[in-house]
């Protein structure tokens, strides 16, 4: 990989990771009403981390997608509004 796709990479990278975890919890909240009344009965941790993780298994289909998409704006807006895609087209990279 070339040293400027590696860079856009590194600045994608941050904002994809954060958008995929804060998505995950919002959609997570959302069907976490039944999940709360079965790890209230069964009063152990390791069955009640056992749920939480099985759980997030449905929703990471939908997460990731998303996450990258708003990683990909972030980075590419924050390069933008840097000037840096204007020194990219002026070099004929773009």
């Amino acid at each position: 990989m070339r040293i400027l796709g590696r860079y856009v990479f590194r600045e994608v990278l941050p904002g994809s990771f954060l958008a995929i975890i804060v998505a995950t919890f919002v959609i997570w909240l959302q069907k976490v009403g039944p999940l709360f009344e079965l790890l209230v009965r069964s009063k152990r941790a390791g069955v009640a981390l056992e749920l939480i993780g099985f759980s997030l298994l449905p929703i990471l289909p939908l997460a990731i997608p998303f996450g990258i998409l708003v990683g990909i704006l972030v980075g590419l807006g924050r390069m933008s509004g840097d000037n840096e895609m204007v020194a990219m087209r002026s070099t004929g990279i773009f």
